[in-house]
């Protein structure tokens, strides 16, 4: 994936937070150009502290078990 293909995947991810009226903030965690993970923010409609779209993201991507 280019640039700007990781920043329209952040947007879809967005516009997932703004449908549950949460702030529009999405983000992905990728690899080689592979989509690893995705998320979008969720810390007004979830009760988890972590709610976050970072770790939304990561938490798939981590499960890959491949680290550099």
């Amino acid at each position: 994936m280019n640039d700007e293909a990781w920043v329209r995947l952040a947007f879809a991810q967005a516009a997932g937070a703004l449908a549950l009226d949460e702030v529009p903030v999405g983000a992905g965690a990728g690899l080689d150009g592979a989509i690893l993970g995705a998320g979008y923010n969720r810390k007004g409609s979830d009760p988890d502290p972590t709610a976050h779209p970072g770790t939304y993201a990561l938490r798939p991507a981590a499960g890959h078990g491949r680290t550099r």
